[in-house]
């Protein structure tokens, strides 16, 4: 956190890209990812911050990205059924 400069820890969550579902045939499924790396979620009241993380070095934070709630279109969180929410961005 003193790396990034984050000073709220409760306003960090853990994300990954959602999967994709496929169903070509009877019986068959398929899988596709858009992205397969997990990432860690950072907001504060200036914008959204994304850490993506390599599972290879376990979970070094290997870059980071914003996006301001100015630039936002749309912010949309559902809470999930079992363990999951789901948060869509614009």
């Amino acid at each position: 956190m003193e790396t990034f400069h984050l000073k709220n820890e409760k306003a960090i969550t853990f994300g990954h890209p959602k999967m994709k579902c496929f169903l070509p045939l009877p019986g068959v499924t398929l899988y596709s990812f858009e992205q397969e790396k997990p990432f860690f979620i950072y907001f504060d009241e200036d914008e959204i911050r994304f850490f993506p993380l390599d599972l290879n070095h376990k979970y070094r934070i290997i870059g980071k990205s914003f996006i301001s709630w100015n630039d936002l279109k749309n912010f949309h969180f559902k809470k999930g059924f079992f363990m999951e929410d789901e948060i869509q961005l614009q």
